[in-house]
């Protein structure tokens, strides 16, 4: 048998030689692909970055690296289904953190629920990790403190290594509380309270005599302690009013309205009840909308707003609308993206449609009467959302339409002929930019304390899921207090303490 099987050996060295450089030459070209993608994406080119991904998948099945840059490329463009295939195809072949973070976020974003838990418990990461990211930042802290108090040496010991220490070990239950959070968010979204109070036990965050609203002692973001006030102190959770409008800034419809909810049903003040009913009716879809819809026009909206990409934001809304069409918000993201084309006959197609589907959609509302007052048709704004039937059972969502209509005729009245005013921003749109993710105000939330003990599970320790977030539903700053001032039919303090 050996001297049959000998002449086959010099065969097999020969084709060894031959397949070894055309393996070494495909791994080289899939690396091109994958530097070149990512000099289109600097660039902002997605969907350039997109097909040299794809290159080097097709030609490197195998690489984690590829397949994790296909994913985020796809994620970003709205391809949810080619990016949770390549964040799964990663996650497979890398056995990383972050490979299984991203495709935990995924699998959340679209809906599948079991696998995005499955896969979040999987990338809590090693206390290693954590450690080392406490340890860097405590350093860095040292190091700026020690040029300020040299050569005090009593100062030193006295200030700058308690703050090092205490900095350090801050981010480190940060980063070591922070995906976790994350699983637990997910998990109160999708209605588990057993299996969310199990994760929070289990990771120490439950107290028997401490307040979840006021407590600065966990090591959780605000809006964990709130959704844990919610599930075990209902009667003490009332931060959940101020909670459940900045998710709806954030774009995350669904757990803003399962935390109103809850408020607007247990809470034991009238004007917390008031408050928490006005977003739900105004601020909020009147539905539970799915959770693709939720991100897809998460998507849609940084498109437009950060990347400048209207075709490619036109796209995640469109698909956003064939998730859930009976979902407001997508509609009037399309007419404000026309808006900033200077399409008003456009916009006020979908804005229409916006208030069709939702008629006490507040935003939408404003945004079709400064349209049909550009095109002139300044009576259009009041009719078409007060000559809906569930409008005509009460006059006061009309009343308010109507003084917001007016505030949009005056706003585009502005810029025609007489005295010239500043016009609003942005190509003469006066839509707004979100808060929370996505704007000034998360920005600042995010610096000081909060980046410490009460930072927000995610990605980076500075928000919630940075992807999910931004695609929200607020009025502009500059606009708010004039909004408010058209609020005839709300409670005194409910004027007061709604911000959208």
């Amino acid at each position: 048998m050996m001297g049959c099987a000998r002449p086959w050996m010099p065969v097999l060295g020969v084709l060894g030689l031959v397949l070894l450089p055309a393996g070494c030459g495909t791994s080289r070209q899939a690396g091109a692909a994958v530097d070149a993608g990512r000099r289109a994406m600097e660039q902002g080119d997605l969907r350039e970055a997109l097909e040299h991904y794809r290159t080097a998948t097709r030609l490197a099945p195998g690489s984690a690296t590829a397949q994790l840059a296909l994913g985020e490329a796809a994620e970003a463009l709205g391809e949810f289904d080619e990016a949770l295939s390549a964040y799964q195809a990663a996650a497979r072949r890398a056995s990383s953190t972050r490979a299984r973070l991203r495709f935990g976020e995924m699998a959340d974003r679209m809906g599948q629920v079991d696998l995005a838990i499955q896969s979040l418990e999987q990338a809590y990461g090693p206390w290693r990790e954590h450690a080392s990211l406490g340890l860097k930042v405590g350093v860095v802290m040292l190091l700026a403190c020690v040029p300020k108090h040299w050569p005090s040496v009593s100062e030193l010991l006295i200030i700058c290594l308690p703050s090092s220490a205490h900095l350090g070990r801050t981010w480190f239950r940060s980063s070591r509380e922070r995906v976790p959070q994350y699983a637990f968010r997910v998990m109160v979204e999708a209605g588990r309270r057993e299996q969310a109070i199990a994760l929070a036990r289990s990771r120490g965050w439950l107290r028997d005599y401490e307040d979840y609203c006021t407590t600065s002692e966990l090591p959780v973001s605000s809006e964990t302690a709130g959704l844990l006030a919610m599930m075990l102190q209902p009667d003490r959770a009332d931060c959940l009013a101020v909670l459940g409008e900045r998710l709806a800034d954030d774009g995350l419809a669904r757990l803003g309205r399962l935390v109103l909810l809850d408020r607007s049903q247990r809470s034991r003040s009238p004007e917390i009840k008031a408050q928490a009913e006005w977003v739900l009716r105004y601020r909020l879809p009147d539905h539970d909308v799915p959770k693709l819809a939720e991100s897809l026009n998460a998507t849609g909206w940084r498109l437009q707003n950060r990347g400048n990409k209207s075709a490619e934001a036109l796209a995640a809304y469109t698909k956003a609308i064939a998730a859930d069409p009976a979902f407001s918000w997508p509609y009037d993201n399309i007419g404000r993206l026309y808006m900033s084309q200077k399409d008003d006959a456009q916009a006020l197609t979908w804005l229409t449609k916006a208030l069709e589907v939702n008629p006490n959609h507040l935003s939408a509302q404003f945004d079709l009467g400064v349209a049909a007052a550009r095109l002139g048709r300044h009576d259009e704004g009041h009719r078409s959302a007060c000559d809906d039937r569930r409008y005509r059972e009460s006059s006061r969502p009309c009343d308010r339409a109507d003084a917001l209509h007016r505030l949009g005729r005056g706003r585009a009245g502005a810029q025609g002929g007489g005295r010239k005013r500043s016009g609003p921003r942005a190509g003469g749109v006066p839509g707004r930019p979100l808060r929370g993710g996505a704007g000034a105000g998360a920005a600042r939330r995010r610096r000081g304390a909060d980046v410490g003990a009460r930072a927000h599970p995610a990605r980076g320790h500075g928000g919630v899921h940075g992807r999910v977030r931004g695609g929200a539903d607020g009025l502009r700053p500059r606009l708010r207090a004039r909004a408010r001032r058209c609020r005839a039919d709300l409670p005194h303090g409910v004027v007061r303490g709604a911000r959208g």
